[in-house]
């Protein structure tokens, strides 16, 4: 079994777009991050409101070994 080299591994985040004070991944979604960003909605319900938007911008996430993956970063302006 080979392993991961965490130095190779991509976050979101890491892109130079990705702002921490209003860009999101769906992933990030929870009660926490609503009630953070005064959000009176439940996760599933919001969530399915995100899917069904455009993305602010995409970018590469993941592991090299399970090929990098692209994945939509969210602006939460879009959503207040």
């Amino acid at each position: 079994m080979t392993e991961l080299n965490p130095e190779l591994t991509l976050k979101a985040s890491y892109d130079s777009r990705y702002n921490y004070k209003v860009h999101f991944i769906l992933s990030d979604i929870t009660r926490k991050f609503l009630d953070k960003h005064d959000l009176h909605v439940q996760v599933v319900d919001f969530k399915e409101r995100v899917r069904k938007s455009k993305p602010a911008f995409y970018t590469k996430a993941g592991n090299p070994m399970y090929n990098y993956r692209k994945v939509a970063v969210y602006d939460i302006n879009n959503y207040k």
